[in-house]
């Protein structure tokens, strides 16, 4: 069987993400299954092709306590920050070190959390980790060790931009080494 893991910034909640409406039909139409991600949700949910199933949101940052303990204290990226701490001379600049941190403090969180681990264990050669965005989820590349493609869409302003992070977009070499395929769907990209 071969499956689709998308990870979306909210859809199939809210309105956000319009373009997935029409996307995830060809989707289904491709896969035996989608497997849908989203990382937070809201009351509305919209209707979905019968082969997708809706997880649970990620929702990291629900316990704020506990996304900054385990943001702040977990060992496992260490190399990745220090890379791009002296790598980019972040230090330079405050805008690039918040970009680092609040970079990093998703990271460690989307290593530590528990579903997540459940679904990427669940994936094997015939599946693709399909990234809506080029930020966030898309981290999941500096740790996932399963044998699944992994692609990630670029868009405008939001992932693509290195000048809205203070000139740089922290692990983004080391993400982008790893997908099988980047798509880049702006004139920017």
């Amino acid at each position: 069987m071969n499956s689709v893991y998308l990870f979306t910034g909210h859809y199939p909640y809210s309105f956000q993400e319009c373009f997935l409406e029409d996307e995830i039909t060809y989707l289904a139409s491709s896969f035996d299954e989608i497997h849908i991600i989203p990382a937070a949700s809201s009351k509305n949910c919209r209707e979905v092709p019968e082969n997708c199933i809706v997880h649970n949101p990620l929702d990291l940052a629900r316990n704020k306590i506990l996304f900054l303990f385990r943001g702040f204290f977990s060992f496992k990226s260490i190399s990745f920050f220090f890379s791009e701490f002296f790598g980019h001379k972040v230090y330079l600049s405050k805008l690039r070190i918040s970009s680092l941190l609040t970079a990093t403090l998703h990271l460690n969180n989307l290593i530590h959390c528990k579903s997540l681990k459940t679904i990427l264990d669940s994936t094997d050669e015939n599946d693709v980790l399909y990234f809506y965005w080029g930020t966030d989820f898309v981290k999941i590349a500096l740790f996932y060790k399963g044998k699944s493609k992994m692609v990630s869409r670029f868009h405008g302003y939001w992932d693509l931009w290195e000048e809205s992070y203070g000139g740089f977009m922290p692990y983004r070499k080391f993400v982008v080494e790893r997908l099988a395929k980047c798509a880049f769907i702006s004139k920017y990209g």
